[in-house]
């Protein structure tokens, strides 16, 4: 929401294993209609291959998903018709020390429950362009 937005800081997610309800439903981050206005560096820290990494689904940032958005969750992201994510093809993938994935605000992701044995803790970073990105602007009215 838009009082969570601290500038020059990082977040932190924690997905215990086997814990549906520490992972966020399949979404993207876009907060409106308006794009390329901020991308997300997602780093692993703890969890690094396919048991634990982040559900991404490949070129969907490429798509107009406004038609098939069935509701916006607390944080404002849309989520997803079931039936429209059974189109494409998801993906995790296997990550070394160090490396990381970069979404796109309008990229498919998310619903990634973590099947290690361990919980997996990641930092999210998002880069906002800042000739775009007006917080009373870009963010719904009614949040």
């Amino acid at each position: 929401s838009k009082k969570e937005f601290k500038f020059n800081k990082a977040g932190f997610r924690i997905a215990r294993p086997n814990k549906l309800s520490d992972v966020a439903k399949e979404h993207i981050d876009s907060y409106n209609d308006k794009d390329n206005y901020f991308f997300t560096i997602w780093i692993p820290l703890i969890g690094f291959n396919k048991k634990y990494s982040l559900k991404i689904y490949p070129k969907t940032h490429m798509l107009d998903h406004t038609k098939n958005i069935e509701k916006y969750n607390k944080k404002n992201s849309r989520l997803f018709k079931s039936d429209y994510l059974r189109r494409f093809n998801e993906k995790r993938f296997s990550l070394k020390k160090g490396n990381a994935i970069i979404l796109n605000q309008n990229l498919i992701h998310g619903g990634a429950i973590n099947n290690g044995s361990k919980t997996r803790i990641s930092i999210e970073i998002r880069i906002f362009n800042k000739k775009i990105f007006k917080k009373k602007e870009l963010f719904r009215k009614n949040i």
